[in-house]
């Protein structure tokens, strides 16, 4: 057995010299110069000096020479084949045995850190900043979104940015505990996993498009992503029952406020997105046609399509008592001023208020849960419910399909002002 010389690589990292052995720590050679034959055995010693141990008479000697001067270097760890400043440019990597350990993973050896070192700063080169990969992405791959949904891309990517330590750093320095660290420093705590979910694939599509312009070597976002909890499946979603949509009722009546309190009616009866109620004119209230309805044109949906929500059963009186007299027709309803995200805010909070109020929980996003409850049951048609919701008719039936009975949906279309 013959052993390959070691190949000295040399990179720089943070103005450090560092270096990485390639191949074996000893070789043996034939000596036949001088007319001396034999075998000798030269061994790589602090990085540079070439160490020299001779003359063994059979190739056999050498070998097992080499073995043991092999086994002893894997004994004493690959620090042992490196100099002052290549110890000093592994430390700059430290971080990644804390993010080994913190994940109750072995840590790597530090030969192994050292190779994923040189490999990485060997694309340094071509890597790219998060600056430039943001941008190139919302160049490539944003243009084609809904207006709703670039803006959300555009939020997250620019939240992002600003928990770096500074916009030019290279994804290549971007660890799986940095994207961890900077979404939960963005994202609000009461936030559920899907929400989290969906900004690390926002964030993951970053890196996947510059990985596939080689500027980058790997994706963090991605690893981050598998690393949430599996998401949970079989979960039916919570709707209100009819009494405590009758308390909710109650207090919005008696609030003082008319606006927010046509802004939730509206949702607790119709099951509008808060985001598009929050995009609502009173002109697109169309309480005075034969059948009432609310339209919601495509520049305020979520899908970018037009829909009428037709008002069922009583709704159309309880929500003509709720709209303020002095209402103009340009007004949206809730003018709390500020952008959208502030103002669906507001409006949030203000829900939650009412909840309070009425003494019942109001987990995120029941109101429209409860309006596609009882309208599915009402309406007995899967697909009239889909036009009126903007959904499509195979989630309605995977999700709400028989939850209530037809004669408790009629209870909910039954519903009455309170009375004074």
């Amino acid at each position: 057995m013959t052993y390959n010389f070691a190949m000295h690589k040399r990179v720089m990292i943070e103005g450090e010299s560092f270096s990485l052995y390639k191949g074996k720590f000893a070789k043996v050679v034939a000596r036949l110069a001088y007319g001396l034959r034999g075998w000798e055995v030269r061994q790589v010693i602090g990085g540079k000096r070439v160490r020299k141990v001779f003359a063994f008479d059979a190739l056999r000697e050498a070998n097992n020479y080499a073995r043991a001067a092999e086994a002893e270097r894997l004994t004493h760890g690959a620090v042992a084949a490196m100099r002052d400043d290549d110890r000093l440019a592994v430390s700059f990597y430290r971080r990644w045995e804390d993010e080994f350990r913190a994940q109750g993973q072995s840590v790597p050896s530090l030969f192994q850190l050292v190779q994923e070192a040189c490999t990485r700063f060997e694309n340094r080169l071509a890597a790219a900043t998060w600056e430039q990969a943001a941008e190139s992405y919302i160049e490539a791959r944003a243009g084609h979104l809904k207006p709703q949904r670039r803006a959300v891309v555009l939020s997250v990517l620019e939240r992002f940015g600003c928990t770096l330590p500074r916009p030019d750093v290279l994804l290549d320095d971007i660890s799986t505990a940095d994207v961890q660290a900077g979404l939960a420093s963005f994202v609000d705590a009461k936030a559920t996993d899907t929400t989290r979910r969906a900004y690390l694939t926002i964030l993951s599509s970053v890196w996947t498009l510059a990985m596939e312009r080689k500027l980058a070597t790997f994706n963090p976002a991605h690893d981050a992503l598998k690393r949430m909890p599996a998401a949970k499946k079989g979960e039916q979603p919570s709707f209100l029952l009819v009494p405590a949509c009758e308390a909710l009722l109650r207090v919005a009546w008696l609030h003082k406020d008319r606006r927010e309190a046509l802004f939730f009616v509206v949702g607790l009866l119709t099951g509008i997105r808060l985001a598009e109620r929050a995009r609502l004119q009173f002109a697109d209230f169309r309480l005075d046609e034969s059948t009432p309805y609310i339209n919601v044109p495509a520049g305020k949906a979520k899908t970018l399509r037009q829909r009428a929500v037709y008002l069922q059963g009583t709704h159309a009186d309880i929500i003509r008592a709720f709209m303020p007299r002095d209402a103009a027709p340009e007004e949206v309803i809730i003018p709390y001023g500020g952008n959208e995200t502030t103002q669906r805010g507001a409006a949030y909070a203000r829900q939650q208020a009412f909840a309070k109020l009425a003494e019942i929980d109001l987990p995120r996003n029941v109101l429209r849960h409860t309006a596609a409850t009882y309208l599915c049951a009402y309406l007995e048609s899967m697909g009239k419910a889909a036009l009126i919701l903007g959904h499509s008719e195979s989630m309605l039936v995977q999700h709400y399909r028989a939850l209530v009975t037809k004669a408790e949906a009629d209870k909910f279309f039954s519903l009455a002002l309170p009375s004074n």
